[in-house]
């Protein structure tokens, strides 16, 4: 007879976010657009996974409301169609095997060029 041993095994959610491009963190400002740049944590302790990718969401700096959002295998993204001398905040999240943790982002503020 078998004793029915059963392997179970949890995948945990990062718990680390990702890190900001101390050298760049935006770029290519204008009025209606710019590029964000992070990096992967140096400290990989809370991964928890092995690393996939990032997502990303774009918010009014003052409000909660999504933007806009992706995925993207960069450590870079760029936002365009944006509203002139407007601030916004774009959140960044590690995607690992264990899928993303909401409660773990990359806080990067950012603000457009005014009209000139």
């Amino acid at each position: 007879m078998s004793s029915g041993h059963v392997l179970s095994l949890f995948v945990l959610e990062p718990g680390v976010a990702p890190e900001l491009n101390a050298t760049i963190p935006v770029s290519d400002r204008t009025n209606s657009s710019f590029a964000v740049h992070w990096q992967p944590p140096h400290n990989c302790i809370f991964l928890n996974g092995y690393l996939y990718q990032y997502r990303y969401e774009l918010v009014g700096h003052n409000s909660s409301t999504l933007l806009r959002e992706g995925i993207t295998d960069e450590t870079s993204a760029t936002f365009r169609g944006l509203t002139p001398h407007t601030m916004y905040k774009v959140r960044v999240y590690l995607v690992t095997s264990g899928g993303w943790n909401p409660k773990h982002p990359l806080k990067i503020p950012a603000q457009t060029k005014p009209t000139s």
